[in-house]
């Protein structure tokens, strides 16, 4: 459904005139197709200074996409994801302790499973357009003059999510294509 509401909310990005009365009511469904559902921006500001930058267009201005640097545009998705990272530490964590005290166990198997079937795939097909979208709008106007250290943590973020947004889905291709011909023969 989110998906769908996605493809919904981002076609004002292509340069089609539409009513007025639509754009106003395809801003209602930005921030929840965007999950940005959390007001971040405090938190954000309090990371590192991001300069004030103009949107791409008209049309990505109105679509939510207010500047071109990655971690203000993603707003609650990077905090999300960062969580998720988090959880990743907290179950090796919790791999290393549950060596010498068997019944944390019970506690790691759940995140396990989370983590690694159910929770990442999840987030990841959900928040893909997304981050493909934020990536490639930073990417554009990538900004190495040092100037703001946040701005180079955000570019460093932008190439990291670019590898992994255009990289899993061969990989997965791949891996899938390896497991069909080695089910076959």
């Amino acid at each position: 459904m989110i998906e769908g509401l996605q493809v919904v909310v981002h076609l004002p990005l292509f340069n089609l005139k539409s009513p007025a009365n639509i754009n106003s009511f395809n801003i209602v469904f930005v921030e929840l197709a965007n999950f940005n559902i959390l007001d971040t921006e405090y938190l954000t500001n309090a990371m590192g200074y991001y300069p004030e930058e103009d949107a791409f267009s008209d049309n990505f201005q109105n679509a939510g996409y207010d500047g071109n640097i990655l971690v203000p545009l993603l707003g609650t998705l990077f905090y999300l994801a960062f969580g998720l990272l988090a959880l990743y530490v907290v179950e090796f964590l919790l791999k290393q302790l549950a060596k010498k005290f068997p019944k944390i166990e019970k506690v790691r198997r759940p995140l396990n499973d989370f983590l690694y079937w159910n929770g990442s795939i999840r987030f990841f097909t959900e928040a893909y357009t997304e981050l493909t979208l934020c990536a490639l709008l930073n990417l554009k106007k990538l900004d190495w003059s040092g100037d703001f250290n946040a701005v180079t943590f955000s570019n460093i973020i932008t190439i990291a999510v670019s590898v992994l947004v255009l990289g899993l889905p061969i990989f997965f291709v791949i891996l899938i294509a390896k497991k069909l011909k080695s089910s076959s023969s």
